[in-house]
């Protein structure tokens, strides 16, 4: 007899600070601790920055558990010119939005391909997760 696996999708809304970090493929424990944006007291460039760093540091943790090496290197770029943006004086808001929007979609593909990986979709997933309260901060503050 075999059994069949149920698909659940949830969704979380949040208000507040989020903490997002090191997640399990779904065995085990779930730690949720590096990424930290402060939404709910109006973030700066330089909060923001350090949420795109840290992003990128679990982007290599991703690629180090398996995501594919292109995927990795294109997001990579487009989180690497987003840290540039935030930079320049003046910012520009409608294309640091965009690189993030490409980042995600990159992600978002890479998740529904049929022949990923369950550990390339949960940490694609993640990082996905990752990258929705840096798009909602940075329309907050540049857009």
């Amino acid at each position: 007899m075999s059994k069949s696996k149920e698909t659940t999708q949830n969704t979380t809304n949040f208000h507040g600070q989020v903490n997002i970090g090191a997640m399990s493929s779904g065995e085990g424990d779930i730690n949720i601790d590096s990424l930290i944006l402060r939404l709910e007291t109006s973030p700066t460039s330089k909060d923001f920055l350090d949420a795109l760093r840290q992003f990128s540091r679990e982007l290599e943790l991703a690629k180090q558990s398996g995501i594919p090496e292109d995927l990795a290197t294109q997001v990579k770029e487009e989180i690497e010119a987003s840290q540039i943006e935030v930079q320049k004086n003046p910012i520009n808001g409608q294309s640091l939005i965009k690189r993030l929007n490409h980042a995600k979609e990159l992600l978002v593909a890479a998740t529904g391909t049929a022949t990923a990986a369950t550990t390339t979709i949960a940490t694609t997933s993640k990082l996905i997760s990752m990258l929705e309260p840096l798009l909602k901060a940075a329309q907050q503050l540049f857009g």
